[in-house]
């Protein structure tokens, strides 16, 4: 197997490598020896890491429970929302608060359509 060391194992997880070394330490990151890791092993180690960070369980799942599903849906409809609300607001500028109501209004509108479609669709 394929060893690494520190700084490549960084940017493969887009972590510091600081922040490698103290799921080391910290966290039982297996390592091959000071400052050598086993890619593979690593990267299965730190799947089950983001898999525990996200679903909450200990191992292999059948995914979300459906409180903690709607609540990511919910989430993810939000920085949706919000995305779509930076993107009008570069033509907002410079118009009066009634145009801009009603700009802002049809977002919203649309918005929720759009989510609206999607619930239709599951």
């Amino acid at each position: 197997m394929k060893t690494v060391g520190v700084e490549e194992l960084a940017k493969v997880f887009r972590v510091s490598p600081r922040q490698v070394q103290k799921f080391a330490e910290r966290e039982g990151m297996p390592r091959e020896t000071h400052g050598r890791y086993n890619l593979a092993v690593c990267m299965a180690w730190y799947i089950r890491r983001l898999h525990r960070k996200i679903c909450g369980c200990a191992g292999p799942c059948d995914g979300f429970r459906s409180s903690e599903r709607e609540m990511v849906n919910l989430r993810a409809e939000r920085k949706k929302a919000l995305n779509e609300a930076f993107n009008i607001a570069p033509g907002l500028v410079g118009l009066d608060s009634n145009t801009i109501r009603e700009r802002l209004t049809a977002a919203v509108k649309e918005t929720f359509e759009i989510f609206e479609l999607a619930g239709e669709e599951k």
